[in-house]
């Protein structure tokens, strides 16, 4: 069954003072069961499904506002609450599940933190382990130094290709730090920092034409 036919409208008086943003992780943390990824259309009719006063257009009260949803999920993938674009699909991250809590207090819902806190952990253990078994980490075992791995290695680990932009590569690198937070894997975290420092020539912004041509490219990267 669709999880969108699952969704109940709130009341308006139950999220009227609660910001845009954690209205959109809360909807994110609801549709993105087992947390697989979903849609932006998904995120676009959940949020206006259950909060139809905060993101109904102007004027058509049957339809959602896309333009004012886009930017505030894409707001939440900058500030570390969310991660994918429109092409990969979009999954909450453990920052986001943290904000989470926070709304379903606002919002006076009972959840059960118990096993949401064992799934978290759980993505994220897998995501470390991932890491753990990647070339560039098994290099750094073997010689217990950066020297053999290279910049291929570093994307690698990144879940980043050589035509990857610095924009997604700080993007991958605050969401993998996340969930070696979230699994306590603090070797890996000080590993992963260490190689950032090393190719730390790769982050900054290439000087490139800013692009006018609407919201979306943001959506797809």
């Amino acid at each position: 069954m669709n999880k969108l036919d699952d969704l109940n409208m709130f009341e308006e008086n139950k999220y009227s003072d609660i910001g845009m943003n954690e209205l959109i992780v809360y909807t994110t943390h609801i549709l993105s069961e087992n947390n697989q990824p979903i849609t932006r259309e998904e995120i676009v009719l959940g949020a206006f499904k259950m909060f139809p006063k905060k993101f109904g257009l102007s004027g058509h009260d049957d339809w959602p506002d896309s333009a004012v949803i886009d930017k505030r999920w894409i707001d939440c993938r900058h500030l570390k609450y969310i991660s994918g674009n429109n092409k990969s699909g979009i999954t909450i991250l453990p920052k986001g599940h943290q904000l989470v809590r926070t709304t379903e207090k606002k919002l006076k819902i009972l959840s059960n933190k118990k096993s949401k806190n064992f799934e978290n952990r759980t993505r994220s253990g897998k995501i470390a382990s991932i890491m753990e078994n990647s070339d560039g980490y098994k290099k750094y075992l073997k010689s217990e130094n950066l020297n053999d791995i290279n910049e291929f290695d570093f994307r690698e680990i990144l879940h980043c290709t050589m035509d990857s932009t610095s924009e997604m590569l700080n993007r991958s690198y605050s969401e993998l730090i996340q969930h070696l937070e979230s699994s306590n894997k603090k070797e890996l975290k000080d590993f992963l920092n260490k190689l950032k420092e090393k190719f730390k020539f790769l982050f900054f912004s290439e000087k490139t034409t800013k692009y006018s041509g609407g919201m979306l490219k943001k959506l797809n990267n």
